[in-house]
């Protein structure tokens, strides 16, 4: 089981009410790990910067997932995670609105618009109900709220670079990561997400709504 040899880390963005439903979705849902055992960390000036944080402080004999105090789990993540999840691999979950109805993403993906890069949310905006997903999928990033990552990758990729200022890391960071042979997958398990611009909310220039 993937989880024995798993660190689990929470960043706190809002704290309060949002905290504490994100541990208690946690717990009623995966009674394995207890409230204790994940290590809390408050979001710094930007994400990057708490990512990087958690990273210098990580066992590195350890894989880690990380998520923030804006998601909600729901049944069956686990073992979904627990199923996929392989060395060598970034994994993340198709994300919900707050509804529970629509979807948010099911990965990113790098597209070209107008000889610009970009990136596109895979079936955003569509009816959970209307869509029949795989079991997992590859892209090229996940949403960052809630992740798990390879201690083989954490041990090659040390680093989430500031250039992405609160917006773009996760990506950079899965993009660095499949330079080196390594792959990022979306499961079809759903999670919440609130995604109420939890990073930097003290410099709007650098705050994005997830």
């Amino acid at each position: 089981m993937i989880f024995d040899k798993t660190q689990f880390f929470m960043i706190q963005a809002h704290g309060g009410k949002f905290k504490k439903n994100t541990l208690l979705s946690f717990i009623n849902t995966f009674k394995k790990v207890k409230i204790e055992e994940i290590n809390i960390f408050k979001e710094k000036k930007s994400r990057e910067h708490t990512l990087n944080s958690i990273l210098k402080n990580r066992d590195k004999e350890k894989n880690i997932f990380i998520f923030v105090d804006d998601i909600i789990f729901l049944n069956g993540w686990h073992n979904s995670l627990n199923k996929n999840a392989k060395d060598g691999t970034i994994v993340g979950f198709s994300m919900l609105k707050a509804d529970g109805k629509l979807i948010q993403d099911f990965g990113y993906d790098l597209i070209e618009i107008d000889d610009s890069l970009s990136s596109k949310a895979l079936y955003r905006d569509e009816l959970l109900t209307k869509k029949k997903l795989p079991p997992f999928r590859q892209c090229s990033a996940v949403c960052g709220c809630a992740m798990w990552i390879s201690k083989t990758v954490l041990n090659k990729v040390k680093k989430f670079p500031l250039e992405g200022k609160n917006r773009w890391g996760e990506m950079i960071y899965s993009n660095l990561a499949r330079r080196k042979g390594f792959k990022t997958i979306v499961l079809s398990s759903h999670l919440i997400h609130l995604g109420t611009s939890t990073k930097l909310k003290k410099n709007a220039l650098l705050s994005s709504n997830s």
